[in-house]
């Protein structure tokens, strides 16, 4: 950059702020409502763009009440433009195979053999996905963080049953099932959140996040969204930020009586 002049490093910070404007278009629209279920997503990459994968999809049929709701976040290893390449491409990856028939868990076992066949052999992303149905929700975790779920009678979290996308062709991805009452939620995040160091060195760590979020319990989900990033901010004061950091709500509506 210092061998450029001004109207090179002009145009290299066109290119970069056209690459912001583009993938801040491919995000999910904030507060999408499908049947039961409402979501809330807040994306803040490190840098003018992220490595961070954020997905909310209303897949089936409106008119026919046929509706159901595939949301997922990833973390692409790496960061800055490079790994937001990588992101979109794993981004047009699912959106190809969510138009097709195909149980939860093909759609993952494809992704990453599509993934692996198209990228280097350093590049590989971490990644949940889930997808609601008429009794509940089906959640796949290929190596990422567990998600929380925020039941009335209680905090889980839904642990890793797969390798991260891109490593292994072959890989095998196994699906569980949960049944949210009105009322509970399920929140995915990445690393950016959780692993947040303040000026002691010390990590936000996912248990800090369980315990907000459960106090949290009653608040709709774009609340609870802008409470976490807010407690993020007052926990890391002016350390600065090492990495994106990506939280998805995905919470079921109660029903008006």
């Amino acid at each position: 950059l210092d061998h450029l002049n001004d109207s090179e490093r002009a145009d290299h910070q066109k290119d970069l702020d056209l690459a912001t404007q583009i993938q801040f278009q491919l995000l999910p629209p904030r507060g999408l409502v499908v049947g039961r279920w409402e979501t809330q997503h807040r994306y803040e990459p490190l840098g003018a763009v992220g490595g961070d994968y954020c997905e909310v999809i209303a897949l089936g049929d409106a008119s026919r009440g046929a509706q159901s709701l595939f949301f997922a976040v990833g973390d692409v290893a790496g960061k800055g433009v490079a790994a937001s390449l990588l992101m979109m491409h794993l981004s047009a990856i699912f959106r190809s195979l969510l138009s097709m028939d195909l149980s939860l868990a093909e759609v993952v076992s494809r992704a990453n053999r599509l993934f692996c066949e198209s990228t280097g052999p350093a590049h590989y992303a971490t990644l949940v996905c889930g997808r609601t149905t008429a009794t509940g929700v089906e959640i796949c975790n290929a190596g990422h963080c567990p998600p929380i779920l925020l039941l009335h009678h209680g905090t889980e979290k839904v642990a890793s049953s797969g390798l991260p996308l891109g490593l292994f062709p072959s890989a095998e991805y196994t699906v569980v099932q949960y049944a949210p009452a009105d009322g509970e939620s399920i929140v995915l995040y990445s690393d950016g959140i959780t692993e947040t160091e303040n000026a002691s060195g010390e990590d936000y760590h996912e248990d800090r996040l369980a315990r907000l979020l459960r106090e949290r319990f009653e608040h709709e989900a774009s609340a609870m969204a802008d409470s976490v990033l807010h407690d993020l901010g007052q926990f890391r004061g002016t350390h600065p930020a090492s990495d994106d950091a990506t939280l998805l709500v995905v919470r079921r509506r109660r029903v008006a009586t």
